[in-house]
């Protein structure tokens, strides 16, 4: 009952986050967005989220097709704060990690 519960209330949340995530999105987004893909910048999403929420935010601003790989914490090795999951990414785009530049949002990806 009480993991039926937590089902119910991530999936609410995904529906609800989702629908609000365009008028949330960050000034100057879209703009850094066109140069990263006018530059043909490989480029991955490194999230502690889980998978359905992490879709379902990148998908609430529009932005599933941009990214080339989607890295989830808990899917690797080990969560941020341990950088595993950005190797993760560097190996899957093929480029190594002193080449890349990191866009973060929480104190545990930051210590990644």
């Amino acid at each position: 009952k009480r993991e039926q519960w937590s089902v119910t209330k991530e999936a609410r949340f995904r529906e609800m986050a989702a629908s609000s995530m365009l008028e949330r999105k960050m000034p100057g987004l879209d703009r850094l967005r066109e140069w990263v893909e006018e530059n043909k910048l490989p480029r991955a999403a490194v999230t502690n989220a889980p998978r359905l929420n992490a879709e379902a935010m990148i998908s609430g601003i529009h932005y599933q097709e941009f990214f080339d790989v989607v890295i989830i914490g808990d899917e690797c090795e080990r969560p941020k704060p341990d950088p595993s999951p950005y190797l993760t990414a560097c190996e899957d785009l093929g480029i190594p990690a002193n080449e890349c530049i990191v866009f973060e949002d929480s104190p545990s990806g930051s210590r990644a």
